[in-house]
């Protein structure tokens, strides 16, 4: 059961037209939260969001019946919040139950204190408001945006259309440091299914990965030696801690490969076995649990995978003198969509994240966004420009022949 507000306030709620907000405050939060006054406020604005929320949140959920969940109201306020300030979980959870002004906004006052949000309950709830969802609600906060000027002024639209590296929080990405994080992750998660299928050799795991940092960090400082004209002292110095560290990562990287064999195999009889009872509600269960296994079979599966690429890359890189090429390069395990982007900044060579192309109007409203994942501004400008005249037709008629336009520079 869930509601968009609950109609019945809490103990000490304020009321959100009534909340005041340091409008001289220059920080993200603040700026938000008067955000989303402006469109609680406005009557016809917040009934349009009211609607799209309602229908597009859990759509298949009846959402009259069943354990009370949180407002939906309060998982848009904690979602735009999250991506406005571009914070993660954990500040955002810190802010759910710390921060007075947000806490007002989600309904709770001096009176609640001690009501409070656990982490996951904002991972899962926060994930519901998703991308087309937040597009729609961005075509009403525009619509309210224009009302704050005349006709004449927004009666013809121009846009302006630019790029920017929406930076991911990674390292520096090297050969040696992918490869550690390859094999650790495959390590950790590996040893986390040693309950359930009865996997041995984890029993260390914590000495085998701190033997890895060891001899990753041994190879790192081989690094220092740059006399290569000399190949028997290279080899000697840089080739042979590089040697050790891929030996011993090979060696670990086999038994996980075959231990995610073993797995496979019994999750493949599991299944079979399970196919032949009659439906119940426990193997319903079964099956949920199941799901669950072959997720993190594959998530280990992903880590050495990766893992065995950087061994062949280090092995052509290092010891045949082979220059990879660049799309075969991966620049973070993690947060694999991370690109390598050399914008020619002055003073900023390299950037790592992905690159984001928004159009905004000359009031400084965004009408459209695109994330440029492995594109560039040449190959999407003409389709971008299209898809933001559909958006808003009010846009100037000069956008009509697309084609003619600077794309360094879209008015």
């Amino acid at each position: 059961m869930r509601f968009y507000k609950n109609p019945q306030g809490k103990l000490g709620e304020i009321n959100i037209s009534e909340i005041k907000l340091d409008k001289k405050s220059q920080d993200d939060v603040p700026r938000i939260l008067i955000g989303l006054q402006t469109l609680h406020n406005d009557e016809e604005a917040r009934e349009e969001v009211m609607q799209i929320l309602t229908k597009e949140v859990l759509p298949n959920t009846d959402k009259k019946t069943g354990r009370k969940g949180m407002d939906i109201w309060n998982i848009f306020v904690l979602a735009a919040v999250r991506l406005g300030a571009n914070i993660d979980f954990w500040r955002l959870r810190d802010y759910a139950n710390s921060h007075r002004d947000v806490r007002a906004f989600l309904g709770f006052s001096f009176m609640t204190f001690d009501e409070q949000y656990d982490l996951q309950t904002i991972k899962n709830n926060t994930r519901l408001i998703t991308n087309e969802i937040m597009d729609k609600i961005n075509n009403v906060i525009v619509s309210l945006g224009h009302k704050q000027f005349t006709e004449k002024q927004t009666k013809e639209l121009k846009g302006k259309g630019d790029s920017f590296v929406m930076k991911t929080k990674v390292e520096y990405p090297t050969d040696i440091g992918l490869l550690e994080d390859g094999v650790v992750g495959a390590i950790m998660e590996a040893s986390k299914m040693t309950g359930t299928y009865s996997l041995t050799g984890y029993r260390q795991s914590t000495s085998t990965i701190n033997k890895i940092k060891k001899l990753r960090f041994k190879a790192q400082q081989s690094r220092k030696f740059r006399c290569k004209d000399d190949k028997e002292k290279y080899l000697e110095k840089v080739g042979k801690p590089h040697r050790k560290l891929m030996n011993f990562v090979a060696k670990n990287i086999k038994k996980i490969t075959n231990d995610i064999k073993i797995m496979k195999s019994s999750v493949a009889e599991e299944k079979e076995a399970l196919a032949q009872k009659a439906n119940s509600s426990i193997k319903i269960k079964e099956e949920k649990r199941i799901i669950k296994i072959e997720e993190k079979i594959t998530k280990i599966n992903y880590f050495a995978v990766e893992t065995i690429k950087q061994l062949n890359q280090m092995e052509s890189r290092i010891f045949n003198e082979e220059i990879i090429p660049h799309d075969e390069k991966t620049f973070s395990l993690y947060k694999p969509y991370t690109e390598w982007i050399n914008k020619g900044k002055a003073g900023v060579p390299v950037e790592l994240g992905v690159k984001v192309c928004i159009m905004e109007d000359q009031f400084g409203f965004i009408l459209n966004h695109r994330v440029m994942y492995k594109e560039t501004d040449d190959k999407i400008a003409v389709d971008f420009l299209k898809s933001t005249q559909e958006l808003f037709p009010k846009i100037n008629s000069v956008y009509n022949e697309p084609h003619k336009l600077d794309q360094k520079k879209i008015y």
